[in-house]
This record gives structure tokens, C-alpha cells and sequence, in this order.
């Protein structure tokens, strides 16, 4: 522990009258452990509300008040507590084929859109497949809150609504210029398809390799 005694003060360098060493307090049979504090600082606490709480509470008590009336306000340093790392909460194996089932039905809907006369966009968003995905996503959402799954719930269920919007625009736009912003509305809408692939690619992979999604 640290004792503090009235004493030299070159060796720690802070204000006259104080003294911090460390050494191992020998206390004496039957001696008050306030005592014992009263003698290393030198004085009593000027509240007497202090001699009420526990004995270690008293000595810091004593050594913060000794050090305020010195004007002391050198760095005073603490031990830092690192928190160990939080680990993913396990799953179980149902839900596990649960989400890849989901992430499979959305694969199915881009597919329909890539090798039928649908378009990848209008497959996904309006296809039966990532229908049922998107209401499974809701349905079994509970049932995955806390687990690492409940992140890859994230991933389909934003990559469905934020997909849904921006087409939503590019129609709204299409509509205000009377047809005319379809010339510059295929770009937009051939990047949402691509970021649709992107997205269930990426999850797809990171659910089969154990690894929860960042969004």
C-alpha cells in the first residue's frame, strides 16, 4: 500500500511536508487501524462523517485531504482494467439452417432475374422467393436476438427495404419527368442490382464461415 509520512519530499518531487514511499504496514495488536492513519498523516479529518466509514475508507479519506491542503495536483495514476473481448453469442444449428435457407431463397430470386425475362431488381423486390424470405426474416427475428445470427437478420432485412427505396426513386424520378429519366434511371437501377448480388454474396459466405455481419 502507500504510506504517507511528514518528512523529505525531494525523492518524489511533489510539495513540502509529504513524502510517498511504499512499504508494507505492520499494524500492532489491538491498535485502531484509524490510528494507525492518524499517525502517518500527521492530522484527523476535518469531517467527522469520515470516522464512520471503514477503515481503508478513512486512510484515503486522510491522504486526499492531507494532499489538498499542500495545493498538490500532480498526476495521479490508476491501473487500468481492460474488459476481456466480447465473443459471439453461439446459435443454435436450426436457426443456422434457418438463415441460410433465407439466404438461399433471395439467391433464387436473382437468379430467376438473371436467366428469366424478369429483371434482377423486379425479381428480387416482387418475386415470390424473397417474399417469403423477407417474412421469415421477421417471423424467426426473435428467436435470433442476442445471437451472432441476429446481425445476417439485419443484413437481408436492409438489403431488401433500402433496395425497395432507392428503386422507389428511380421510379418516382421516372414519373416527374414523364418518362424521359428512364434514359439515366437504368444506370441507378443496374447498380442496385449489382449491390443486391454483392449483398447476398457477402452475407451467404460470412454465414457458411461463422462470422457475423458488420450491418
Amino acid at each position: 500500500m502507500i504510506a504517507v509520512r511528514m518528512g523529505d519530499h525531494r525523492s518524489l518531487g511533489g510539495p513540502p511536508g509529504i513524502d510517498v514511499e511504499r512499504a508494507s504496514r505492520a499494524e500492532q495488536p489491538g491498535r485502531r487501524f484509524d490510528e494507525h492513519a492518524i499517525d502517518l498523516i500527521g492530522t484527523a479529518p476535518a469531517s467527522h462523517a469520515a470516522w464512520r466509514q471503514p477503515p481503508e475508507v478513512q486512510l484515503a479519506l486522510l491522504v486526499d485531504e492531507r494532499i489538498d491542503r499542500c495545493g498538490y495536483t500532480g498526476p495521479m495514476e490508476t491501473p487500468a482494467y481492460r474488459f476481456p473481448a466480447s465473443q459471439p453469442v453461439p446459435a443454435e444449428p436450426s436457426l443456422v439452417a434457418w438463415t441460410q435457407g433465407i439466404y438461399a431463397l433471395h439467391a433464387f430470386s436473382l437468379l430467376i432475374g438473371i436467366v428469366g425475362a424478369a429483371t434482377i431488381v423486379g425479381a428480387f423486390l416482387i418475386g415470390w422467393p424473397s417474399l417469403i424470405a423477407v417474412i421469415l426474416n421477421y417471423v424467426k427475428r426473435g428467436s435470433v436476438r442476442g445471437t451472432w445470427l441476429e446481425s445476417h437478420f439485419r443484413w437481408q432485412i436492409r438489403t431488401f427495404w433500402f433496395g425497395l427505396l432507392w428503386v422507389s426513386l428511380c421510379l418516382c424520378f421516372i414519373v416527374v419527368t414523364l418518362g424521359i429519366g428512364i434514359l439515366v434511371a437504368w444506370l441507378p437501377l443496374g447498380i442496385v442490382s449489382l449491390w443486391f448480388i454483392y449483398r447476398i454474396a457477402r452475407g451467404w459466405l460470412a454465414l457458411r464461415g461463422g462470422r457475423p455481419m458488420y450491418v
